[in-house]
């Protein structure tokens, strides 16, 4: 009975460790991601602030049950450096993302599973899965997890980029991957109906909108 309450809580207390070093890298990515902005001399909008959310949250995903608060802090902060460097790449290389998606889930999802090889701790390791072989190079685990963590991102990867392949070739193959070039010229909100009012106009007969 003792060795199954025992057990309960080190679910819970892993489960607590968890969501508190997603909070604080959260944070730390939101607030690490304004304050770039602001030293680049860009305004200190709400949109790099809730990225910079998202990259922190992304960043500390692989390892949120393993590391200590204050590496989780850390873990977010980078992130948003990575978030605002690797959408600052796509720009100057004319590659079309307008809403960030891969910064944040690809650069800071590949920043994050390599934080574990760095950050992991043994002991929580070991509470997390019942045993340790590996954990993080700060904490003298070596270097044996972070290779594993970077082969599993050329695997990821691999996989990931394999059937983005196959799919979009196969789009463009039946000229479905594209819109046409005056849709592109006008805008997809109007062309869609969106920036139009046909939108509002639907959404009005399901009843009126009262102040």
């Amino acid at each position: 009975m003792l060795d199954l309450q025992d057990a309960c809580m080190g679910v819970w207390e892993t489960a607590a460790i968890a969501a508190a070093n997603t909070t604080i890298s959260a944070a730390a990515g939101g607030l690490a991601c304004l304050l770039i902005n602001i030293i680049l001399g860009k305004p200190g909008d709400v949109g790099p602030l809730l990225n910079g959310i998202l990259a922190g949250a992304v960043s500390i995903t692989a390892s949120c049950a393993f590391v200590e608060p204050y590496a989780a802090f850390i873990i977010g902060m980078v992130g948003a450096a990575v978030y605002q460097s690797a959408s600052a790449l796509l720009m100057r290389l004319q590659i079309d993302d307008p809403l960030d998606a891969s910064p944040v889930h690809f650069f800071c999802g590949m920043w994050g599973v390599s934080a574990s090889g760095f950050f992991a701790v043994e002991s929580k390791v070991a509470a997390t899965y019942g045993y340790a072989e590996g954990w993080g190079l700060f904490y003298g685990g070596g270097g044996k997890q972070f290779g594993i963590q970077v082969l599993g991102m050329v695997a990821i990867c691999a996989w990931c980029c394999s059937l983005a392949a196959v799919c979009f070739y196969g789009l463009k193959r039946f000229g479905c991957l594209r819109v046409t070039k005056e849709d592109e010229l006008q805008g997809l909100d109007i062309t869609g109906g969106i920036g139009s009012g046909q939108l509002l106009g639907c959404l009005g007969r399901f009843g009126t909108v009262k102040d």
